[in-house]
């Protein structure tokens, strides 16, 4: 069982790597993971035309999951298989022999259905990946995105008006991460390269996963079909355009910068240390 696993920060690029492997054909996305629950507890929506915000809907457009003949295709995989269906799934579980069998039954539900070589995580968490990278019969790939924490401080002060809050998120995430991967294999993507150079980036990545880069990946993953949960509007774009944003040059105040710079040092530094220390992996 492959789990490729997307962590690091929310408005980093998470979202956009993860449609962008979700294209490939031999990849199946299903976001953010530990949110399955909330999207399994939402009710069959009567009308789904009324949709008019992301909330609990699946990427694919479907009102709730229970709408969407993926999510429901592996709902009744998965009660064929184990007698449980996805409300009964307990993903985040604090014992260990529940969270290792109810993850590895979803996973292996997603599977079946999408006829995929790898299934992608995008939960971000830490303490998730350490419990999945523990397990006995899952096998995990992780890749840590990476923003310019700059441009995360601004994207994240457009929404909650908060600047310094996310910097020092970005350097105590980067210490947890540098604890737990840096004797791990693992990948390291920079949002601002792969926004820049997407075509370039992907084939990097598909490398490193020993699959072969599929052009969609690049130049048409808006129109492939996207069954994830959660991440930011993103997921539902109808443009397979991709462009490096990078508008906290005008926002931000040279101070604010050079604060934001200062209190994440020991968090890019210790990220250089780990990317270094995978370097020739990571070469795809």
């Amino acid at each position: 069982m492959k789990i490729v696993y997307v962590t690091g920060l929310g408005r980093s690029g998470t979202t956009l790597l993860d449609i962008l492997l979700n294209a490939h054909s031999q990849m199946q996305g299903v976001g953010e993971v530990h949110k399955l629950y909330g999207f399994a507890h939402v009710l069959r929506n009567p009308n789904p035309q009324s949709v008019d915000s992301i909330g609990n809907t699946c990427a694919c457009g479907a009102a709730t999951i229970w709408d969407c003949p993926f999510w429901t295709a592996v709902d009744a995989e998965l009660t064929e298989r184990t007698g449980r269906g996805l409300k009964d799934l307990r993903l985040e579980a604090r014992d260990r022999a529940t969270f290792e069998r109810d993850n590895l039954d979803l996973f292996r539900a997603v599977q079946a259905v999408s006829g995929a070589a790898y299934v992608i995580d995008s939960s971000k968490r830490v303490t998730r990946l350490r419990w999945l990278l523990k397990h006995p019969e899952i096998e995990v790939v992780p890749i840590h995105v990476l923003r310019n924490p700059k441009g995360r401080a601004s994207s994240v002060k457009r929404r909650k008006g908060q600047v310094f809050r996310p910097t020092v998120q970005y350097s105590y995430r980067s210490l947890r991460l540098f604890a737990l991967l840096f004797n791990r294999p693992h990948l390291v993507v920079r949002y601002e390269r792969l926004a820049a150079e997407p075509e370039a980036e992907m084939r990097r990545i598909m490398g490193y996963l020993g699959l072969d880069y599929e052009p969609a990946q690049v130049n048409d993953w808006a129109n492939s079909a996207h069954h994830n949960l959660a991440g930011n509007a993103v997921r539902r774009a109808t443009s397979s355009e991709i462009g490096l944003r990078e508008s906290w040059r005008e926002e931000l105040g040279w101070a604010t910068r050079a604060g934001i710079d200062l209190i994440a040092a020991p968090g890019r530094a210790l990220n250089w240390v780990k990317e270094w220390r995978w370097r020739d992996a990571a070469k795809g």
